[in-house]
């Protein structure tokens, strides 16, 4: 790599020896240090940019076009200090930007979001408990299998909210058929706390309408995956029993959509 310096500038008189022309002078190789860096920190800048906005294009549009909106406010609000800093002197925009860079990467950690605590989680369920006798509805989800009995759980049926599956599964309001990868079916038994492999062959939401007149309780028992009475469910969704409800559609018991699974 070499450096090059081209003169510009407008030349007005001159002696009968100036000599103006000529190959182009090459100097001696300079390793510049702070130019390199500066060069790999911007690089190293770009790449994590467009890095954060591939996982958030995977993540949903929300939160594609939400890291597009964050990184363009702070990409201006940088230069805004950098103009500032050009208008105050030589020397200022670097030292703006770089206070700027390293209060961000100092708040990053802060601003980042903590895991909820099991305590948390519980009040968390049980305001959305409250909320479900409120509205007076529930959902069940249960195996396709089970509509070859006459009700769904001998002493009663679990039901939870709608986010609890829709924070899974994805919307699927209108849509009386969806289909959903093996991956999604096994995150939706974690999160709902049931046996393995129990919605590998498909099923189905129910709405449970007049929650208050079906003797609502919290269970007191559970399988191996029961946190405990009045803890809600693993992943955070809130549990109630009912009494049981039919497999057939009648009194305020409807099926919203059949899901199939799919290998």
């Amino acid at each position: 790599m070499h450096s090059k310096m081209v003169c510009g500038a407008h030349i007005k008189t001159g002696s009968p020896n100036t000599f103006i022309g000529g190959p182009t002078v090459s100097v001696a190789f300079v390793l510049d240090l702070e130019g390199w860096m500066h060069t790999g920190l911007e690089a190293l800048g770009l790449l994590a940019a467009g890095g954060a906005l591939l996982l958030a294009a995977f993540a949903g549009a929300a939160a594609f076009f939400g890291a597009l909106a964050v990184g363009g406010a702070l990409y201006a609000g940088m230069e805004l200090l950098g103009d500032l800093g050009d208008r105050l002197g030589p020397g200022y925009r670097d030292l703006f930007q770089g206070v700027a860079g390293m209060a961000l990467l100092g708040a990053g950690p802060k601003l980042a979001r903590r895991p909820m605590t099991a305590a948390e989680r519980t009040i968390l369920a049980r305001q959305r408990q409250e909320q479900m006798l409120k509205d007076n509805r529930g959902f069940n989800i249960s195996p396709t299998a089970w509509d070859a009995y006459p009700t769904i759980g001998r002493a009663g049926t679990f039901v939870s909210d709608k986010k609890g599956i829709t924070d899974v599964i994805g919307n699927f309001s209108g849509r009386s058929k969806v289909t959903i990868s093996g991956k999604k079916a096994a995150e939706l038994e974690r999160a709902f706390g049931l046996e393995k492999d129990a919605l590998k062959g498909g099923f189905k939401i129910r709405q449970v309408d007049d929650l208050v007149g079906r003797m609502p309780r919290s269970p007191m028992e559970g399988n191996q995956y029961f946190l405990g009475p009045g803890k809600h469910l693993p992943g955070g969704a809130p549990e109630m029993v009912v009494e049981s409800i039919p497999t057939k559609d009648a009194n305020g018991i409807k099926t919203l959509t059949e899901v199939f699974v799919s290998d």
